[in-house]
């Protein structure tokens, strides 16, 4: 029979192990919850930091390795505060906590988050999440994508620039043919003329924007009665990672376009795609669209519209890149036209407004490739019939346009592919396997050219996506460098 000394002490046991058990759980959080940063080289190359809740977790970090470098590196897990210490930090909140005017970027920090930092309001989580509970970098890096206030100014360091963006001089370079583009865009469709697109079509549109919540539902509820039923079939595919290409920066997320319009992989020769495997198939599913040029990008109501327009940039960057390698393909030095090839129409559905930017390669002045984007119209598709038939019209044209600068580029580096020998194509070093699927292989591409929109567009079924490409290039140079110039030798040796 047990006594009742035992059973204390079996009791007095099991409490010690759940205590423990659930130190260590907290640990454990708090240990995921800091290892998620950036590795210290990304925030050493950002020529300028936003004030965020990563950056001050960097700084703790680095401001503990100076005063205790040994502890640091030894440290893995936060230290628990004691009941005096929190005390004095809520009386320290409580006056008014440490002057931030004088940091950089704390300006432009949303009210809400800057009261954060002066209210003593939910201390223990914030503090953690702050890393004023001392949090430290494991080795776990991550990546910055559009919803991080980093992710634009590591673009513009690294050549890829948002519209209105000035240079030294204080301009925004635009696109050569942007006049061009503009009355192209303002051309009148057939299938928007108020016979066809009268007021109960617009009302039903406006309804059918009112009822969605998500970016899905804009996609498929809202943007096909914009985008219409085209006179030509587009190879379209979206919401897919571009997880094939070439990165624009280290450390940056894959694009993920939420719709794109491309050439079929077998419309471009092998050799070319070999060569510019890293630049114009964007993803390691190679059946789905090349050389995409028409990108995408939409929100829902609650959807953030700087996100959206850090989306368009970085959208716009890869379809202009993709073109500009097209245009030069088998050229030994490239040729900056100044003009655009690249389209990115934008949508949201909470503001119901409709834009469209081209992006345009620029050489710079130490002759590297950098990307420029500029806004070409704003459209608001709510507001009345009449406006809607604009921006719908807008869209529509852009895409015809943008079908037909691509298949031109494309043509003309299939010609030069065919003028080369084939023993001097080299295998691009991002190619994985076969660039080509055997699915593509045997299929065909056909264009209805009929007057104005009466047949329905070429769908793609959605698919499983494959783990990342082992072979993915994490070289963010120019294709100039790259497999032309042997293409060159082999031309002259033939």
């Amino acid at each position: 029979m047990v006594s009742q000394k035992e059973q204390r002490q079996r009791k007095r046991g099991r409490d010690q192990f759940a205590g423990e058990e659930s130190d260590s759980s907290v640990s454990a959080k708090r240990q995921r919850r800091s290892a998620d940063n950036y590795p210290p080289d990304i925030w050493d190359n950002l020529s300028k930091i936003t004030l965020t809740r990563k950056a001050l977790r960097e700084f703790d970090r680095r401001t503990r390795e100076n005063r205790h470098p040994q502890a640091a590196r030894v440290q893995e897990t936060a230290p628990r505060l004691l009941r005096s210490a929190v005390r004095r930090l809520e009386h320290f909140a409580r006056n008014g906590g440490p002057d931030l005017s004088k940091l950089r970027g704390y300006a432009a920090l949303p009210s809400t988050e800057a009261a954060m930092y002066q209210s003593n309001s939910g201390t223990s989580k914030r503090q953690r999440d702050c890393g004023l509970a001392g949090s430290s970098f494991t080795g776990k890096t991550g990546t910055t994508g559009p919803y991080d206030p980093q992710f634009e100014q590591l673009l513009i360091d690294h050549g890829v620039y948002p519209d209105g963006y000035e240079d030294s001089n204080g301009n925004a370079p635009e696109p050569e043919n942007i006049q061009a583009i503009r009355e192209r865009l303002a051309r009148s469709r057939s299938s928007l003329s108020p016979s066809h697109f009268d007021e109960a079509a617009f009302k039903q549109f406006q309804r059918t924007n009112r009822g969605v919540s998500t970016e899905q539902d804009v996609m498929e509820d809202v943007f096909p009665t914009i985008r219409g039923n085209t006179g030509t079939r587009f190879h379209k595919a979206g919401n897919t990672p571009f997880n094939n290409l070439v990165e624009f920066a280290p450390g940056i997320t894959d694009a993920k376009v939420d719709g794109y319009d491309g050439a079929r992989p077998m419309e471009i020769e092998l050799a070319v795609r070999r060569d510019l495997h890293g630049y114009i198939i964007p993803s390691t599913r190679t059946d789905l669209p090349a050389a995409p040029n028409h990108l995408t990008e939409v929100k829902g109501p609650a959807g953030r519209s700087d996100v959206l327009r850090r989306q368009a940039m970085y959208a716009g960057a890869v379809g202009a890149r993709g073109m500009f390698e097209l245009q030069n393909y088998g050229s030994e030095t490239p040729v900056y036209d100044g003009n655009a090839y690249a389209l990115v129409p934008t949508y949201h559905a909470g503001e119901g407004s409709l834009r469209v930017y081209a992006t345009h390669p620029r050489q710079s002045a130490v002759g590297q490739t950098e990307y420029h984007m500029t806004q070409l119209g704003s459209y608001a598709m709510t507001h009345s019939s009449e406006s809607f038939r604009q921006g719908a019209a807008a869209l529509r044209n852009s895409r015809d346009l943008s079908k037909e600068q691509r298949d031109r580029f494309i043509a003309s580096a299939n010609a030069t592919a065919r003028r080369l020998p084939p023993a001097a194509t080299p295998s691009s070093g991002t190619a994985g396997g076969s660039p080509v699927s055997s699915r593509t292989e045997g299929a065909s591409f056909e264009s209805n050219t009929s007057t104005d929109e009466p047949c329905a567009e070429l769908e793609e079924p959605p698919k499983r996506q494959r783990k990342r490409s082992a072979a993915r290039s994490n070289v963010s140079g120019s294709v100039h460098d790259r497999g032309r110039q042997s293409r060159q030798q082999g031309s002259r040796s033939g």
